[in-house]
């Protein structure tokens, strides 16, 4: 009897230590799509990013915790923050799969549908979210032919704020540096387990 009841324990802490450990883009799709997806990536060789921010998207400037917007973003100086934000998430995406060196050319199409990061307020103060929803899609790059997606995917990183915050920015680590990082270890994740570095963040 205690046989039994040692060996329902330790199942019962396998599967909490399971879910535990669930990542965030293995739980933006079922178990077998993630798994054809890492093996059909073994093959690819990423020719292209190409990062779509429609210009229907709702923009927001006001200096509250939280504006009720599509994109929120202030790592950059006042200006397009479309452009802005196709660029970090080219940046990001584009270091993730870096290494990727397969038989077959890819082409990987991000079409953004919310960034919306901290405003200065949120960042002297009680921070938040930088909260990011993009559609995922790989392209065979000489048919055109989707290989993957369009998923859609989710992802949030917390953000400093305060005292952090304000270090991180004067060491250059600011809410780009850590988004791009951000995203740079998900699309690693998404695809394989690739080798990255920061330093590939170009």
């Amino acid at each position: 009897m205690l046989i039994k009841k040692l060996i329902l324990g330790v199942a019962m802490m396998a599967g909490l230590s399971a879910c535990a450990t669930t990542d965030v883009p293995s739980r933006l799709a079922p178990v077998e799509t993630a798994t054809i997806l890492k093996t059909q990536s073994a093959d690819w060789n990423v020719q292209d990013v190409r990062v779509n921010v429609s210009r229907d998207l709702k923009v927001s400037e006001a200096n509250v915790y939280y504006p009720i917007a599509d994109i929120v973003w202030r790592g950059d100086e006042f200006g397009d923050r479309y452009a802005q934000v196709g660029e970090i998430v080219r940046r990001g995406i584009s270091a993730g799969v870096y290494h990727m060196a397969g038989p077959r050319d890819v082409i990987i199409e991000i079409d953004v549908k919310r960034f919306h990061a901290v405003t200065e307020k949120a960042q002297i103060s009680i921070g938040g979210i930088h909260d990011i929803n993009f559609m995922l899609t790989v392209r065979d790059a000489a048919t055109g032919q989707a290989l993957t997606g369009p998923k859609l995917i989710k992802t949030n990183l917390k953000a400093l704020s305060g005292y952090p915050a304000l270090i991180a920015d004067r060491e250059g680590r600011g809410q780009k540096y850590r988004i791009m990082g951000h995203l740079q270890q998900l699309i690693r994740d998404e695809l394989g387990n690739y080798p990255v570095d920061m330093q590939d963040l170009t």
